[in-house]
């Protein structure tokens, strides 16, 4: 969960498919530690003196608990049991690491609608967990 429409479409999915098979749902958040590494670059570079990782570390927490707070509403709603992950990395590499190590059953990731060039270029996310996902992947649009 990033907290984008996609990923809201989605958890919706998830939710639903926790519901009807009565399963538990788990909700990762990576918080993009190049991106993370990249602000903090960029700010030192104009303000000194701040602890800028702190105060970046500090706002990917606030965020993480945003979208955990308003999924565990939504389940609470559904009567679906939620745990929730959050961790800094490369967030492709922290969801595989993570899915197999607890073993789960299925991914349910949105797309996301990164253009032709930048995919072909870079990749994303969505389509490196389910290259090398060890189990099973649904692709939500």
């Amino acid at each position: 969960m990033d907290g984008s429409e996609r990923a809201d479409k989605a958890f919706d999915f998830a939710l639903n498919l926790a519901k009807t098979y009565g399963a538990k749902l788990w909700i990762i958040n990576v918080a993009d530690k190049s991106t993370h590494e990249e602000m903090e670059k960029t700010v030192k570079d104009v303000i000194s003196g701040v602890h800028i990782k702190d105060m970046l570390d500090k706002y990917a927490e606030l965020m993480s608990k945003e979208i955990f707070d308003k999924v565990s509403q939504k389940s609470r709603d559904k009567g679906v049991e939620i745990e929730t992950y959050s961790v800094m990395g490369k967030p492709a590499e922290e969801i595989l690491s993570y899915t197999k190590k607890m073993s789960f059953d299925l991914i349910v990731i949105g797309n996301t609608g990164v253009g032709k060039a930048e995919q072909f270029l870079f990749g994303n996310v969505t389509d490196k967990v389910a290259r090398h996902s060890t189990c099973a992947v649904t692709i939500v649009k």
